[in-house]
């Protein structure tokens, strides 16, 4: 049987939460009736854990005969008929409950022993309150990209910790140069989506001129969480962005060199006015600049700490064409060529491979007799512009892609990333 007739007083009072805490509990609905026992639903939104939801009880009154009266209530989770989450509560009487983990739906039902009679009333008196958890105020911590040569990316790094499951966005942005206390305009910003605790990376920049940056980072809270900020001047949220140029040379060399030429790690060579019976190679942590300098069977660096080219002929191995100038895995910005900085372009006989490096690096300028290839660059930008390319411009896996400076290279044909420059 059904109950026809059901007279409720329901009293919802949303009480207020402590400071800065969630509004979860604006999801408590007023309660509406339902089949032959009440049943009131707390929906639209969520109640999140850690939430205290307290209900007063008046005794019911109505013309049911007492066997048919409601004796207690309870609160379920889930569907109507869920089971009870708490010890039900005598009419009449008091509830507490605090939720204890994000739920979407909370059911208030009362219990009768055999179901009420057509024709019958029941009615109870019921006040509802909600007092919401209170949000968890986590910690922001920062560090910025190491200092680097201009024409090198920086970036900044920030760990959110001691959060309740923190969503929402870290927004960095970049002022400088020599912006002692970021009043000037930004000058990059960027921002990334968070997922939990744990540390998020800015996107790189490039800066184009030298002097000191800082970062500030602004995380923005959400419903559990209050928001945290690294502000200007934080510890580790500077980067100092040095004149390119090459370490104290160890080696200057000029005239005619008899190699092969290597330059070791620790080591920095300039070569000026030179020609160089090659191969030079460039182990990891050497230095190389060539300028105004002819070069046989090619160039070749890896992990080299400085690399700079300028105004130099520099040709490939008769037996290995793809040996004219190589260089991977660099941590610092190459340059090869770049005459609207001041070093002028090269001619290179052979192809040109730059692959795997993070410190962003310049092609510009050159006319090169084989195929360039500038792949899987990674962090630092790869700028690739205003060369003359007799074969295959290809580029592929690099991030950010490569971009021209609004300097159009000449090619046989252009691929992948590089189709557009």
């Amino acid at each position: 049987m059904t109950l026809l007739a059901l007279a409720l007083t329901i009293v919802p009072l949303v009480t207020a939460g402590p400071a800065q805490a969630s509004t979860s509990c604006n999801a408590l609905n007023d309660p509406s009736g339902d089949g032959f026992y009440y049943q009131g639903r707390f929906l639209a939104g969520f109640l999140q854990a850690g939430d205290v939801i307290t209900i007063s009880a008046g005794f019911p009154i109505g013309t049911a005969p007492k066997p048919f009266v409601p004796t207690a209530f309870f609160l379920g989770i889930g569907s109507f008929d869920a089971p009870p989450s708490v010890p039900g509560v005598n009419f009449p009487g008091t509830l507490v409950y605090t939720v204890p983990q994000d739920i979407m739906n909370v059911h208030l039902n009362w219990v009768t022993g055999p179901s009420i009679p057509d024709g019958y009333t029941v009615s109870v008196t019921w006040q509802v309150s909600c007092q919401n958890a209170p949000k968890s105020s986590p910690t922001l911590s920062t560090q910025a990209s190491p200092s680097a040569l201009l024409g090198g990316p920086v970036y900044d790094t920030a760990t959110l910790a001691g959060g309740n499951a923190p969503t929402g966005t870290i927004a960095f942005r970049l002022y400088g140069p020599d912006d002692a206390n970021c009043n000037g305009p930004v000058v990059f910003t960027t921002s990334t989506t968070v997922a939990g605790n744990g540390s998020y990376q800015s996107a790189a920049f490039t800066p184009s001129a030298a002097g000191t940056y800082r970062w500030t980072a602004d995380y923005s809270g959400d419903g559990k969480n209050n928001a945290a900020l690294s502000a200007c001047n934080a510890a580790s949220e500077s980067v100092l962005i040095k004149p390119f140029a090459p370490p104290p040379p160890t080696s200057t060399l000029s005239g005619n060199v008899s190699g092969p030429v290597t330059v070791a790690s620790g080591q920095s060579v300039v070569v000026t006015d030179g020609q160089v019976v090659g191969p030079i190679t460039i182990q990891a942590g050497g230095a190389l600049q060539l300028v105004n300098t002819k070069v046989t069977n090619g160039v070749v660096a890896t992990d080299p700490s400085f690399l700079s080219i300028c105004n130099s002929q520099v040709s490939a191995p008769s037996d290995a064409p793809t040996q004219g100038v190589v260089a991977s895995g660099a941590s610092t910005p190459l340059r090869i060529g770049d005459p609207t900085n001041g070093c002028a372009g090269n001619r290179i006989a052979g192809d040109v491979m730059l692959t795997s490096n993070t410190g962003g690096l310049t092609l510009g300028g050159n006319v090169i007799s084989g195929n360039v290839t500038v792949d899987t660059n990674t962090v630092g930008t790869a700028i690739v512009k205003a060369n003359t390319v007799f074969k295959a411009l290809g580029c592929a896996g690099n991030n950010p892609p490569p971009v021209n400076n609004g300097q159009v290279n000449s090619a046989a044909s252009k691929t992948g990333q590089c189709s557009g420059l």
